[in-house]
């Protein structure tokens, strides 16, 4: 296989290299985590650029742009808030997240992907914090 797979030929080897239960969960979490990459990345293109693309387009529609900035860092910062939610929320909803990856995998590796999923719950704290604030809650103190 070449490095371009289909979504049956991913699926596959994900199953193949971890297992039917780990290997779906991986393949979804890599599908999440390539569109969000795609997404930031289009965002430092369109706004992370000189003053002059800015003033442009602000210029030309200000109003336009302003709001496609707005949605594209909420979307950005809601996809980073999901990927670390809990595994389960509720008594029967199960959640696909980076935190479920520890329950299955390998006990071999379990302490050190729970070693990087705490630090990745570090870095990302400031996203959830963002969605319960502004983005879900009109929180008082911040408005």
């Amino acid at each position: 296989m070449n490095g371009n797979l289909t979504a049956d030929e991913a699926e596959k080897k994900y199953i193949v290299a971890m297992g039917p239960s780990l290997g779906r969960y991986y393949l979804f979490l890599t599908n999440e985590c390539a569109f969000l990459h795609l997404e930031w990345g289009e965002f430092k293109v369109l706004f992370d650029t000189n003053p002059e693309q800015i003033s442009l387009m602000n210029q030309s529609a200000g109003w336009f742009f302003f709001h496609l900035q707005n949605s594209i860092l909420e979307r950005t910062l809601l996809q980073i808030a999901r990927l670390m939610d809990p595994p389960n929320s509720g008594t029967n909803k199960e959640n696909v997240t980076l935190l479920g990856l520890s329950k299955l995998v390998d006990s071999k590796i379990r302490d050190k992907i729970e070693d990087l999923l705490k630090t990745a719950q570090e870095k990302c704290a400031f996203s959830i914090d963002w969605r319960k604030r502004r983005i879900a809650h009109n929180d008082q103190a911040l408005a």
